[in-house]
């Protein structure tokens, strides 16, 4: 596969120098996909997840008519990734993380100045990501800028989807091994930084 390098002078892209086994690992560690699969899910997540179902269930039912399809297992396997206990660094699956790159490869070769921002970061993965191909590239004068409110999603509003206002969020409470609220603190980014040598 042709990998990429940028001229530090003219911001142009040049064959073979892109260290793109660096930025390929470094994707797999922040999944935590490197020892396993994205997406374990346990006989006791199915019957957590069903429990908070048939509560909805029994207080909204209404809600569930419009995911007739949605049960234990299937509610289990959408939320394995906001697992707590899943030691990763972002919740952006593997296709959105090689989007990011993607764009970051297309940024270098258009040459567009300026620097990144990952706006909404929770743990800080897709800045780190961020951070990873600017190094692969050689393109460190650039920052990535962080943001987040650090206190986690708001609560929804009339406009937001049923699946939001009524299963994801109202189950935030009931399901608390899983970080529905996406609520991380500054420090804990920070950390995260620190572990890859950023």
């Amino acid at each position: 596969m042709t990998t990429t390098m940028i001229d530090q002078a003219s911001h142009t892209v040049s064959v073979n120098k892109y260290n793109r086994p660096y930025v390929d690992l470094l994707k797999r560690v922040l999944c935590n996909s490197i020892y396993g699969s994205e997406s374990d899910v346990t006989d006791d997540d199915i019957a957590v997840c069903t429990a908070a179902l048939d509560s909805i269930r029994a207080s909204k039912p209404w809600v569930l008519e419009r995911y007739r399809s949605l049960d234990g297992q299937s509610l289990a396997q959408t939320l394995a990734y906001t697992k707590r206990s899943r030691a990763l660094h972002t919740y952006v699956r593997r296709p959105g993380l090689d989007n990011i790159e993607a764009c970051a490869l297309d940024v270098f070769a258009s040459s567009v100045p300026g620097d990144f921002i990952d706006a909404g970061t929770l743990r800080g993965g897709t800045a780190i990501l961020m951070k990873g191909i600017l190094r692969a590239a050689s393109q460190e004068q650039r920052k990535v800028l962080v943001a987040d409110s650090f206190e986690g999603l708001p609560a929804p509003c009339e406009s937001d989807s049923v699946f939001d206002r009524e299963i994801w969020y109202a189950m935030a409470a009931a399901l608390p091994q899983y970080n529905l609220l996406c609520l991380e603190t500054l420090d804990r980014v920070k950390e995260n930084f620190v572990r890859y040598d950023f």
